[in-house]
């Protein structure tokens, strides 16, 4: 491949990576609204412990610091637009 052929592809796996965050988010709507209204607050380290622990040991060995530090953003962006929902 060359550098074009992997920009194209790597521009292809950015489109799959949006419709999947934008899934992740709009279900993250749905998480605030519970916590919200059982007074829970937004949030849970472990379950983010779990989630990044998980994924991180699913990963290719060279590859677990990148996905430990992907997943500790995810879940900072993610509990960010909760604390914007609920105020």
């Amino acid at each position: 491949m060359n550098l074009e052929e992997c920009r194209q592809t790597i521009d292809q796996i950015d489109e799959q990576m949006l419709k999947l965050f934008t899934k992740r988010m709009e279900t993250v709507i749905e998480v605030a609204k519970y916590k919200q209204e059982h007074n829970l607050p937004v949030l849970h380290p472990k379950r983010e412990e779990e989630i990044i622990r998980r994924q991180t040991e699913k990963s290719p060995e060279t590859l677990k610091p990148y996905v430990t530090e992907l997943y500790q953003t995810l879940m900072k962006v993610s509990r960010d637009y909760q604390n914007a929902l609920i105020k």
